[in-house]
């Protein structure tokens, strides 16, 4: 709570005293179910979140990894994007949506309450093993490179959006600052084993070292990520699906820039030309603008030889 008021400071300076603002949080959000609170720890701190959230559950994760460090910064404009929905903050997010779209034909109705679930387990630090899993309940990919899909928006889902116990920060994020994730939030679940690869092993079957791995090299420029994960497959002595898939998309992606970049040092040619926003067509050189006759000044004599002025003559309707 007290830090809630510090940001409210921060975001709109103090229209609202504190004991405002606990009137707000207490009387309007609490006790109409916007918001829950819990006193918690040895000096009964009072603390704020959403109904949704595990609370004391966060509150513990919280003081074992994150008691040393403060709430993430956020500022104004970031603040605001959250008014449009966590989609609006999270590139990963907005992916993900589109695969429930397409893939799983989901409606705007069904796919916001998958969203809003999925959105509430992540943030309390649910891994993308589970991730996964809940949204194989949804529908089946129908191909490998639709598995890899969804083990990547999952995985970037769990790497990229802020934790309540980690006060926050991302996973991604806690790495940096710590450089290394707390085992109660590893982004894949330990204790998936797998005894030998075979072509159609999903990736997310694979052991947490192996995911791991292959997604610190796919967030990779593809010039390292490529010869990495060749060689990597390469060790591993089977021709696994999705695995072939992956590799596929990353040299496509690198393909896709290459092109761009080509383009970009095509936009300009030596002549002096330039080309539109497709690099393909180029257009004319823009010439200077001239003027056919002499500009008229409103109080220039007007041109028909009136002896008037041209404001009360010919320019007096213009």
């Amino acid at each position: 709570m007290d830090t809630l008021y510090e940001k409210y400071c921060d975001y709109w300076g103090n229209e609202l005293n504190k004991d405002d603002l606990l009137r707000v949080a207490y009387w309007h959000c609490r006790f109409n179910n916007y918001v829950q609170t819990a006193d918690y720890g040895e000096y009964l701190k009072p603390y704020i979140a959403l109904c949704d959230i595990d609370m004391y559950e966060a509150l513990s994760d919280m003081h074992a990894c994150a008691r040393d460090i403060p709430y993430k910064p956020i500022d104004k404009e970031e603040l605001m994007q959250w008014t449009n929905g966590f989609c609006c903050v999270y590139q990963s997010w907005e992916d993900y949506e589109l695969y429930l779209r397409e893939v799983a034909h989901l409606k705007d109705e069904q796919l916001s309450k998958v969203m809003t679930d999925t959105f509430t387990a992540t943030v309390c630090g649910c891994s993308a093993s589970y991730l996964i899993q809940e949204s194989l309940k949804i529908c089946k990919p129908a191909s490998p490179l639709q598995y890899v899909d969804l083990w990547l928006f999952t995985m970037s889902i769990v790497m990229d959006t802020g934790i309540v116990g980690l006060k926050g920060y991302s996973r991604a994020e806690y790495q940096n600052m710590k450089g290394n994730i707390p085992p109660i939030f590893t982004p894949i679940d330990p204790d998936i084993t797998t005894d030998r690869l075979k072509a159609n092993t999903h990736i997310y079957e694979m052991p947490a070292s192996i995911q791991e791995r292959l997604y610190a090299i796919h967030v990779k420029p593809p010039e390292d990520a490529i010869p990495e994960l060749e060689e990597m497959i390469s060790g591993m002595k089977v021709k696994n699906n999705e695995l072939t898939a992956l590799l596929s998309d990353i040299q496509n992606l690198d393909e896709e820039l290459s092109e761009l970049v080509e383009g970009l040092f095509q936009y300009t040619n030596s002549d002096g030309s330039t080309y539109g926003s497709d690099f393909f067509s180029p257009l004319e050189k823009q010439e200077p603008y001239h003027r056919k006759s002499p500009k008229i000044g409103r109080n220039d004599p007007c041109p028909c030889g009136s002896g008037k002025k041209y404001k009360n003559c010919c320019g007096k309707n213009k």
